[in-house]
This record gives structure tokens, C-alpha cells and sequence, in this order.
């Protein structure tokens, strides 16, 4: 048998990749079949006039997204070792405070991506802002300490964790090294957002695009650092946290 070839190296590798993206993205239809069928079972034992309150159907969807992700990590986790599932950060590595102060800035640039037209005309912004207590607690207690776990355990527990074992490629951003699965999944994040397309102005819809992918390489990054779902999730929650809390403040300035 004559022996491999760089370029039958090279194909040998190309086809890996190509399958580890065709069963990743297999799992990834799984999932979303499997969150919206959980999600209509929840949603149908609630009453109509809890869902029609905003912060309740945040709560429901993420908690049907986390339990979700959960059981598919479950199966998965004998089969894969690494960072997948859920874990402690290694020793000395947590990434706590980087991922907290980037976070807090990530927020500021997400206000102004999303709201400069209501910072230039010193309006409140749209959206579920109203500054009665009964609203402003759930939502900030959502988006500062739920929305960053129950998100990060999907898109980099279950979705980077089970690519990154499967593509084994990294490339250098600056002084960073991140995978290519990171990049794929962060691809995948900002995806997610797409719909604001069919709800804000084509500037900010975009502006949302570029910091998602931008949120999902740091929070990939600090994923394969840390081992952990722990910084990543103190980063996306302290953007979120630092962007709702500004919105309150200028509906409560600004509202007219």
C-alpha cells in the first residue's frame, strides 16, 4: 500500500471537518425541535395571561432552553471529555474578573448600537422598560443572572463543547488563540439575533450582528481558557445586566 500523501492528508482532514460540521449542525436541529416542544408543553399549562406578561415568558423560555440543553448534555457527556457540559473552572484560571469588566463594557456598546436613536434624541428607549418596581426587578434579576447561564450553557456547553471535540483547529485573533469551533458557535449566536432585523432600524440590526460575534468569540475564548461556563456567563451577563439597567435609567429621565 503506497503511503499517504500530504494532499490525501490533507482531504482526510477537510472531510472530518465537513463531517463534525454536518453532525454538529444535526444536533443543533435536534435541539430546536426538542426546545420548542418542550416549550409549547410549559407553555400550555400556564395561563394566557401570564404569558402575555413579558419577563414570565422570558423566564419559561429559558428555563425550557437550560433544561433542554441539560438533557442533551447528559446523553452526550460519556461520549466526550474536554470542557463539554458543565464544570468548575481549572485551577487558577477562572477568568472571573476579564470577563466581568469586558462584560460591563460589551453593555455600553450594546446600548449604543441598539438605542442611539433615543440617546441622540434623549427619549426613552422601546421596549419593556417601565420603571415600576413589579417590572424592573424580574427583568434585571433575568438578564444579570439567568439569561448569561441558561445561554452560555447552550451555545457554549452544549454547541462549542461538542464541535470543539470535533474540530480541532484554532486560529490566532491578536494575542488570543480560539478554535474554529468557537468562531463557528459565535457565528451561530449573532444568528440568533437575527430577527431584530424585522424589528429595528437595518443600522442597529447589523450593529447587533457584529457585537454578537463579538460577545460569542470572548465568551468562546474564555470558555477553552477556564474550562468553565463560569466566566463566559458572568461576561454575557454583565453586558445585559449594564444594558437594561441604562434603559430603565432613561425611561425614567426621558420618559415623556
Amino acid at each position: 500500500m503506497a503511503p499517504k500523501t500530504n494532499h490525501d492528508s490533507q482531504a482526510d482532514g477537510s472531510i472530518r471537518v465537513l463531517t463534525g460540521i454536518g453532525q454538529w449542525a444535526l444536533l443543533v436541529c435536534l435541539y430546536m425541535l426538542s426546545f420548542r416542544a418542550a416549550f409549547t408543553y410549559v407553555t400550555s399549562r400556564v395561563p394566557a395571561h401570564c404569558i402575555r406578561t413579558p419577563w414570565v415568558y422570558g423566564y419559561l423560555s429559558h428555563a425550557c432552553l437550560l433544561l433542554v440543553a441539560l438533557g442533551f448534555m447528559a446523553v452526550l457527556k460519556p461520549f466526550f471529555g474536554g470542557n463539554f457540559g458543565i464544570q468548575l473552572p481549572r485551577p487558577g484560571k477562572s477568568y472571573v474578573w476579564p470577563a466581568l469588566w469586558v462584560g460591563v463594557c460589551f453593555g455600553f456598546l450594546m446600548l449604543v448600537v441598539d438605542y442611539y436613536p433615543s440617546l441622540i434624541r434623549h427619549s426613552a428607549p422601546p421596549g419593556p422598560y417601565a420603571t415600576n418596581l413589579w417590572n424592573v426587578v424580574p427583568w434585571l434579576l433575568m438578564e444579570g443572572v439567568v439569561v448569561g447561564f441558561t445561554e452560555e450553557a447552550l451555545f457554549r456547553g452544549l454547541f462549542l463543547g461538542y464541535l470543539v471535540n470535533r474540530i480541532t483547529r484554532s486560529v490566532r485573533i491578536g494575542a488570543a488563540r480560539i478554535s474554529v469551533a468557537g468562531i463557528i458557535v459565535a457565528a451561530t449566536f449573532s444568528l440568533a439575533h437575527a430577527q431584530a432585523f424585522w424589528h429595528t432600524s437595518l443600522l442597529s440590526a447589523l450593529g447587533q450582528q457584529l457585537y454578537a460575534i463579538a460577545i460569542g468569540i470572548f465568551c468562546a475564548y474564555l470558555f477553552e481558557q477556564s474550562g468553565s461556563l463560569l466566566a463566559p456567563a458572568i461576561a454575557h451577563n454583565a453586558g445585559d445586566f449594564v444594558e437594561w439597567c441604562c434603559c430603565f435609567t432613561m425611561t425614567a429621565l426621558w420618559h415623556k
